[in-house]
């Protein structure tokens, strides 16, 4: 007795995918997202392309901390402060290209691992060094004297005052003390016996004597021994907001004196004070910024606002939520009215209220340690990581992605990591915004580059070298067409346009088998590529396109029929 069969169609079912997602490195991801990627970008959404090509704009090694002043660069080499605000013409093959001049301007005692820019002034830390872009001079903040000290009657404001002139062997200002400064003194007498232990605000100089308010040494007169210091808080992060810096570091926030970058502990009981407050709360700071016109304070579970305008006003609000990762301070970059950092779970977005992880590390194809440095640009974000295999794990690693987050699109795209984003800037005599960064040979113009050396000259070029053809892949989802049932793949029709030199490369994986290469184009104006695949059975499969050059893929189909389970 013949039983019936189970009966399965194998008639041909078409899929066609005309709008490419973005990075989605998870098992979760559908066919239309990419489970890996590199050099890709959203510029040409919903189509998939490669990133434009970046520009080497500045030729020097040991290059750190890029900021900018107006539109000119400043930049640490070694322990050297440079800034480059210039082109010259280069002759580079059988081409020409405009490459920055760099000029050395002064030589930085210890060490520099930040640039924080207040104005045209800008603060190198930890080292807690001020250099005057427009005067050239380089001061600390920290300031000391050790030796003889005479306690006599002065002046204050043009009138006699007792007991508040110092005398010292050398000048004041020689030491690097300013009228204004905020002072410890310390005075002990010939026994080595403190008889003065105290803060003071410097009210006058002349030569080797300051004056100080009326009585501030009462008791005292003639010569004694002594230190007089300014001091700076050990500070770990800092940024500018409202002409002042403010700082964090271990449980404890401080602002400077307004517009005073010198002056941590000046207290007159009037507006332009310092300031400062320690939180009541465990753990310490990991990161601070201004953001909407506030300053934000970071620990790894915490948000701090500070509020008010003066330091009678201040006040710190906290938020418990995901805050900084600790070490990754570098991660803090605002677009528009969202600010993103790498918190302990992941990349957040916040917006004034409680953060959101918008990429947590099992999307990241690692886990991010302590490193990361991040800018914006437009309506990207850029977040350079060092990933590790393992959660938890110390040291950096060959594992290093650039993550550019589309604000606009909600898109994550990865570029390679040869390049850190520091930067927003322009360019003297250009009005358009750019994103540099550094890179082991210089200086690099990233992004989708806005500005030619002179708009008014015909025939134009981007400041800088171009680099050489750009090699990215797109590597999908898993494309399991909705049914648990066997598929057997046929063809695959790809619609694209490749440019002059440029090279694709088609390959699927079955079942997690090694990718095979099915086809391979090169050279060629836009067209449709139809793909004939030699069937087999799977239960999945991936398709993995990777290029060399310019190229612009705007649709791809695939034809398939399902068999039996």
């Amino acid at each position: 007795m013949n039983l019936p069969s189970m009966i399965y169609s194998t008639s041909k079912v078409k899929t066609n995918q005309t709008a490419f997602g973005g990075l989605n490195h998870s098992e979760s991801a559908s066919d239309g997202d990419l489970y890996d990627m590199r050099n890709l970008a959203s510029d040409s959404h919903p189509f998939l392309a490669p990133r434009s090509r970046r520009y080497q704009v500045c030729e020097r090694t040991d290059i750190s901390n890029l900021v900018t002043v107006g539109n000119v660069l400043y930049f640490m080499q070694g322990s050297t402060l440079c800034r480059s605000a210039t082109a010259r013409e280069t002759a580079n093959g059988n081409s020409l290209d405009w490459m920055a001049v760099v000029e050395e301007l002064v030589t930085v005692s210890g060490l520099v691992s930040d640039i924080i820019v207040m104005g045209k002034r800008l603060v190198l830390t930890p080292a807690m060094q001020v250099y005057d872009t427009e005067t050239g001079e380089l001061r600390s903040v920290g300031a000391s004297y050790s030796g003889g000290i005479s306690v006599t009657d002065g002046k204050l404001y043009g009138e006699t005052a007792s007991k508040n002139r110092l005398t010292i062997s050398s000048t004041w200002e020689s030491m690097g003390f300013r009228v204004g400064d905020g002072v410890n003194i310390s005075i002990v007498n010939s026994s080595s016996t403190e008889v003065f232990s105290g803060s003071a605000v410097i009210r006058a100089i002349d030569g080797t004597s300051a004056d100080f308010n009326e009585d501030s040494f009462a008791g005292l007169s003639g010569g004694y021994g002594g230190t007089i210091t300014r001091d700076a808080p050990p500070i770990s992060y800092l940024l500018v907001c409202d002409n002042r810096l403010f700082g964090c570091g271990g449980n404890t926030v401080w602002a400077s004196a307004l517009g005073d970058p010198f002056n941590w502990y000046v207290y007159d009981g009037i507006s332009t004070d310092a300031w400062s407050v320690e939180t009541e709360d465990s753990g310490e700071f990991t990161g601070c910024c201004e953001f909407l016109g506030y300053p934000y304070f970071f620990k790894a579970d915490a948000i701090y606002k500070l509020y008010g305008t003066s330091a009678m006003e201040y006040q710190l609000s906290k938020t418990n939520a995901f805050g900084v990762k600790e070490g990754a301070s570098g991660s803090l970059a605002a677009v528009g009215s969202t600010l993103f950092y790498l918190s302990p779970a992941g990349v957040c977005a916040y917006s004034g209220g409680y953060p959101t992880v918008i990429l947590p590390p099992e999307q990241l194809g690692g886990y991010p340690n302590s490193t990361s440095q991040a800018a914006a640009t437009g309506s990207k974000y850029y977040l350079k990581l060092w990933l590790t295999a393992e959660a938890g794990a110390n040291g950096l690693t060959d594992d290093i992605g650039l993550f550019v987050y589309d604000v606009q699109r909600g898109l994550w795209h990865k570029e390679d990591g040869t390049v850190t984003p520091y930067v927003e800037s322009g360019w003297p005599g250009t009005r358009q915004r750019n994103l540099y960064g550094i890179a082991k040979n210089g200086i690099w113009l990233m992004g989708t580059p806005a500005f030619t050396m002179s708009e008014s000259e015909q025939g134009a070029q981007i400041i800088g070298h171009r680099e050489d053809s750009v090699q990215s892949f797109a590597e999908f989802g898993y494309a399991f067409h909705d049914t648990t049932n066997q598929k057997q793949l046929f063809k695959v029709t790809v619609r694209l346009q490749v440019e002059e030199g440029a090279r694709i490369k088609i390959s699927a994986s079955y079942d997690d088998s090694p990718y095979r290469i099915v086809f391979e184009t090169k050279s060629q104006s836009r067209q449709t590529l139809s793909i004939p695949i030699r069937p087999k059975k799977c239960d999945r499969y991936r398709l993995k396109i990777e290029g060399i050059g310019d190229y612009k893929i705007y649709a791809i189909t695939k034809e398939y029929s399902v068999g039996g389970k």
